[in-house]
């Protein structure tokens, strides 16, 4: 599975009849934005993409996920505006290792990251989330999370007895998320960070 290649995942969407579960296999397009050493080593049972944005237009760069290696088609599908598949890549690295508002954003709202950046963010690299009884680490980092309008950010879950699983990333829209409270040490954090860029190397 290669960096920067496009693919069908197959989507499962579970629905119960009065006697049956029924399961019904739907396919989308993403591209991979995981490394390739990551992507093909052995055990790698997760792959991270960006997926196509709903009804087409494009890809949802915002919705960083983690999809089954097992849901992905092998085949590659052609992409020929290949600046768009780097620009994506690039968004994605930025999104968690980036301080800056990304330098392919229109200068609007280059302007008014700029402010933003001049203000507290609600939420930080490192800081701990709930979503219902789960728990999550916020790894986007503070360009991501203060960009204006977006309301997004990117977690990897906790575990039981706190392990930590990177492979796993999940965005989540912060409406939905109450104001964390507690974070990580950040000799965890620098440790996790060291281990997320490897994954997108």
């Amino acid at each position: 599975m290669r960096q920067g290649s496009y693919h069908y995942q197959a989507v499962r969407e579970r629905g119960l009849g009065r006697r049956w579960r029924l399961a019904v296999k739907k396919e989308r397009l993403c591209l991979v934005v995981s490394g390739n050493v990551y992507n093909n080593a052995p055990g790698t049972e997760y792959i991270w993409i960006v997926p196509a944005a709903p009804g087409g237009g494009g890809l949802a760069v915002e919705a960083l996920e983690h999809v089954a290696r097992t849901d992905l088609d092998e085949e590659e599908l052609n992409e020929p505006d290949q600046d768009h598949v780097r620009r994506v890549l690039d968004f994605v690295r930025w999104g968690i290792f980036g301080d800056e508002p990304f330098y392919a954003a229109p200068e609007p709202v280059l302007s008014a990251h700029r402010a933003a950046l001049e203000r507290p963010a609600r939420f930080d690299q490192g800081d701990i989330v709930h979503d219902g009884d789960d728990a999550y680490i916020v790894i986007s980092g503070r360009a991501f999370n203060t960009v204006p309008e977006t309301g997004v950010i990117w977690t990897i879950p906790i575990g039981p007895e706190n392990t930590l699983h990177p492979e796993r990333v999940f965005a989540f829209d912060t409406g939905r998320l109450d104001t964390p409270r507690h974070c990580i040490p950040q000799e965890d954090l620098r440790a996790l960070l060291e281990v997320i860029r490897r994954i997108l190397d």
